[in-house]
């Protein structure tokens, strides 16, 4: 296998292992959606507890208007009784000063409802006013809800994305050293193969040489042994050969020796706090709302890593979101 191929198994590998990685912190993003839900829930439940304990103000309202605007509606016709007795008394029922104290009698009863009927309206609109402050508080609680889940999940992804590289880098690295080792091992296996068959010939080689030495050696005692025995017919034939002539005269001879032959073989820390900073610390309300924020999701992780944290606040200052003084804080108080 070469360079190429190892780095393409290699990266498949590695992204296998991240996206399993991955898809095991998917928990994470599925806790956020359910504690916003939950969030979400309690505060539409606080608005509902609300706006029904606002509207119970309404039937008290109600009845405090219909009491008062029977009450004066009795005082004006008590008034015009005595207003009538007092003028049959005088004998003005008559008169025009007569038809003038009912006209008042009328008008003060009339002024009277209308401040009633007023104060029932400025009533009915305070309730009014209520829901409609109920209803903005809950929308603002579902916007810093919305805000708050948006940062916590862009912050989830982020670190889910970082553990993901991690684990990519370390898969891709170990895949492609065991890759080389596996492959190390095969030409290592593949040399030694090598060396035994090279040995092995080596080994039938010597013992051919041996076997044609030894063969060459019987050969030459063969030779050699053939050799004497020819000498040694020679020279019975020359002792038979002298033996006559020495029938026919006295003579002497000598006869030859024999001959003789040889031969010879060769293999960011995690910081965290308890303690709350006072809101008067903060130069702005934005930035207490987003450390309290920031110790929420600490509190939930049990820690954060000092880089990350460097890296949240920086953002922070860069976004407006807090001053030089605020980060100096929260770093102090985080003991970096």
């Amino acid at each position: 296998m070469n360079q190429s191929d190892y780095i393409t198994a290699s990266k498949n590998y590695a992204k296998n292992a991240q996206d399993a990685y991955e898809q095991s912190l998917s928990y994470l993003l599925t806790g956020l959606d359910e504690a916003k839900a939950l969030d979400q829930q309690a505060a539409n439940v606080r608005y509902d507890n609300l706006i029904t304990k606002i509207r119970q103000q309404i039937p008290g309202i109600q009845q405090e208007f219909e009491r008062n605007a029977k009450a004066a509606y009795i005082n004006k016709q008590q008034n015009l009784q005595q207003i009538d007795a007092d003028l049959n008394r005088l004998g003005v029922n008559t008169q025009g000063f007569g038809v003038t104290q009912r006209l008042l009698n009328e008008v003060a009863y009339g002024q009277n409802y209308g401040n009633l009927v007023l104060d029932y309206n400025n009533a009915m609109r305070d309730v009014a006013n209520q829901e409609v402050n109920a209803l903005g508080d809950l929308n603002a609680d579902l916007a810093d809800l919305d805000a708050a889940y948006a940062k916590d999940k862009l912050d989830t992804q982020k670190y889910i994305g970082e553990q993901g590289r991690d684990v990519y880098n370390t898969e891709y690295k170990n895949y492609y050293n065991d890759l080389q080792y596996q492959d190390d091992l095969k030409q290592q296996q593949w040399e030694n193969e090598m060396a035994e068959k090279k040995l092995e010939e080596q080994r039938k080689q010597q013992a051919w040489e041996n076997a044609f030495k030894e063969k060459q050696y019987q050969d030459q005692i063969a030779q050699q042994q053939w050799e004497r025995q020819l000498a040694e017919k020679e020279y019975q034939l020359k002792v038979k050969q002298v033996n006559a002539s020495i029938s026919a005269s006295r003579s002497s001879s000598s006869s030859s020796g024999s001959r003789s032959s040889s031969a010879s073989s060769s293999n960011d820390k995690v910081v965290n706090t308890n303690y709350c900073m006072n809101p008067d610390a903060f130069s702005s309300q934005k930035g207490f709302n987003e450390y309290n924020a920031l110790l929420t999701q600490v509190a939930k992780q049990g820690g954060i890593k000092t880089s990350i944290l460097n890296e949240y606040l920086n953002q922070g200052q860069k976004n407006g979101v807090f001053s030089s003084k605020d980060v100096s804080a929260i770093k102090k108080q985080f003991g970096i």
